[in-house]
This record gives C-alpha cells, structure tokens and sequence, in this order.
C-alpha cells in the first residue's frame, strides 16, 4: 500500500510539475529610466481582439472551414463577448494601479506620463456566453488552454515614447483538463496578474536608478 501510495504522489507530481513546465510565457522590455512623476494608465483592446468581441473573424465562412483547427470551435476564436472583455480590461488596470501602488508608485488620472496597455489578444479556458449561444455544440465542459497576450507604451506628456513592454502567457490544456478546476478566463486572468506584478517590479527599479 505504501509503495502504491509513493508512486501515486510521485506520478501526480511529476504530471504538474511537467504540465507547469510547458506553459508558454515571455516578458520584454526596452523601458530602462522613468521619471519621478505620477502615472496614468490606459487600457484598451488591439483592433483584432475588439473585432472579434461580436463577431467571427474573417467571417461565418471562415469560421464553418477551420472550426476543427480551433479546438472544438470556441465559435473560430470570436464572438467572446462584450461583457467578457470588458472584464479583462477592467482587472487589468485595477491590478496595474494596485500592484504600481504596492511599489509606491503614484498613479493619478492626472498625470503627465501616461502607461498606454492594451490587451492583444485573450484565449479562454471555457466557452463564453456569447460563445455557445453561437455554437451549440459547445458546453461548459468543453476545455482548452488558455491565456493571453499583453502589450504598453509609456509615454511622455508631449508623447515621446520611454520604452514598451511585451508579455505573453498560454498555460497548458493539460494541467487544466486534469485538475477541471479551469472557470472561463482562469489563464487569461493569471496572465494579467502575472504582467501587472512584473511591470510593478520593473517600474520600481528604473525609478529608483
């Protein structure tokens, strides 16, 4: 029973630790000296990601051609939801400020340097509303990897550019399938929370050098 039991917390180990492993990550910088000003952050969607809120990308026809290439569907990647990133947009400048806080960062609407950030691009675990409304064969059950993609600038008042960043998440489908602990947009939010605590580091060592 006790060798049973060793194998058994062995074999589940090494399941999390290689499905942990083969998450898909990469953060960049160019930003090496912020002045000691308060910031303002600015959150937006890429072009693509907002066409996709409503609609399937590159049309219905499209979609019915290269539904099998996006697991299962998920509606072809569109038809996410308004409502849905629009939450994503609002964590992502709520866990900016709070974490550029924690690193007594000032963060003011009027502020002169302006931390544009956009969310480029959002895959979710779990189908959305919108998303099985458009496709019934999808369910909550259906599963995917997910994650996200997230880009800024920070700018000067007269719009002279101090640098950008880049990041990138996309967890394992494994990890999440075997746990089924995934809600809809589980990877996509650790992305964020990811990104905003990375930035806040970052941002504290260029304004103290």
């Amino acid at each position: 029973m006790r060798k049973l039991s060793t194998a058994l917390i062995l074999g589940t180990t090494l399941l999390f630790t290689s499905s942990a492993a083969s998450a898909k990550q990469g953060y960049e910088s160019t930003i090496t000296n912020i002045p000691n000003h308060p910031i303002r952050v600015d959150v937006s969607l890429s072009e693509d990601l907002a066409s996709r809120a409503e609609a399937f990308p590159n049309g219905i026809q499209e979609c019915s051609r290269r539904r099998s290439e996006w697991h299962n569907g998920f509606a072809c990647n569109g038809h996410l939801g308004q409502r849905d990133l629009d939450a994503l947009l609002k964590k992502l400048k709520t866990d900016t400020i709070k974490d550029l806080n924690k690193k007594d960062i000032a963060v003011s609407d009027e502020a002169p340097l302006v931390l544009k950030l956009t969310l480029v691009n959002a895959k979710n675990n779990r189908p959305t509303k919108s998303q099985i409304r458009e496709q019934v064969t999808l369910s909550i059950q259906s599963i995917r990897e997910g994650g996200a993609e997230l880009s800024g600038e920070l700018l000067r008042a007269d719009g002279t550019s101090l640098g950008t960043i880049s990041y990138t998440y996309y967890d394992d489908i494994f990890l999440d399938g075997f746990s089924q602990a995934s809600t809809t947009w589980t990877d996509a939010k650790e992305a964020i929370d990811r990104f905003s605590s990375k930035l806040a580091r970052e941002f504290s060592k260029a304004s103290s050098s």
